[in-house]
């Protein structure tokens, strides 16, 4: 089952509705702004609460940082498939915090595909002492043609950590993952900041595939649907 959120149409037509005050301007210069925009977009926490829509803070590379509205939901599976939405037809897929697919990233570099036929130790509740600290999987990337590369990512979970978020500071526990892909010879880590309390990935900073810019995600407006 496919559930639509909100599509780009919808955006552009609530902003319409809702006239041309200052507000109405800036929620449209931020909505608007594509994932690489030419300078950097003032995103203020009261933008993000006037918007009726789960929200993320995006920033690939050193590239400025966007906001990305919850597109549609395909919640047919525990995780649900979240799909964050640029008005630029670029798109973010996550499963419980992990990037898993991007599509049209103005740079070229698109993550086609992860799968696994184990479950990720993310959606587990990586903080359990019971949660495998190991995991296995296939990534599939473009450019060039990179199909099924077999990875393996072992776990490990730190300490307590102060992070400045874009609109807030919490204190989170520090998760890094070290990725390795043995045919390539290589490895590469990302590293996930994880609530305490409700085990959710808050921010996080993820490689698509070796080689790859790093995409930080914020947390702006979380998304409540998902159930068990």
């Amino acid at each position: 089952m496919l559930k639509t959120a909100i599509t780009v149409s919808s955006l552009a037509s609530l902003l319409f509705l809702s006239g041309c005050s200052e507000n109405t301007q800036g929620l449209n210069q931020t909505l608007y702004s594509a994932i690489i925009g030419p300078e950097e977009t003032n995103i203020t926490q009261e933008m993000v609460d006037n918007i009726p829509y789960a929200s993320m803070y995006t920033r690939l590379g050193d590239n400025p940082q966007a906001l990305l509205v919850l597109g549609w939901v395909e919640n047919n599976t525990y995780p649900a498939r979240l799909k964050w939405v640029a008005a630029s037809k670029e798109m973010i897929v996550t499963e419980a915090g992990r990037i898993v697919k991007t599509v049209n990233l103005s740079n070229g570099g698109n993550l086609l595909s992860l799968q696994s036929t184990q479950r990720d130790p993310l959606t587990l509740g990586i903080l359990h002492s019971s949660t495998p600290k190991h995991w296995q999987f296939t990534l599939s990337w473009m450019p060039g043609y990179h199909m099924n590369y077999q990875a393996h990512s072992t776990f490990m979970v730190g300490n307590l950590e102060r992070v400045s978020l874009p609109n807030r500071t919490e204190n989170l526990i520090h998760v890094t993952e070290t990725v390795a892909i043995d045919k390539l010879s290589v490895t590469y880590t990302n590293n996930y900041w994880v609530s305490p309390t409700s085990g959710q990935v808050v921010t996080s900073q993820q490689y698509l595939y070796p080689g790859s810019y790093q995409i930080g995600l914020s947390i702006g407006k979380a998304f409540h649907g998902e159930k068990k």
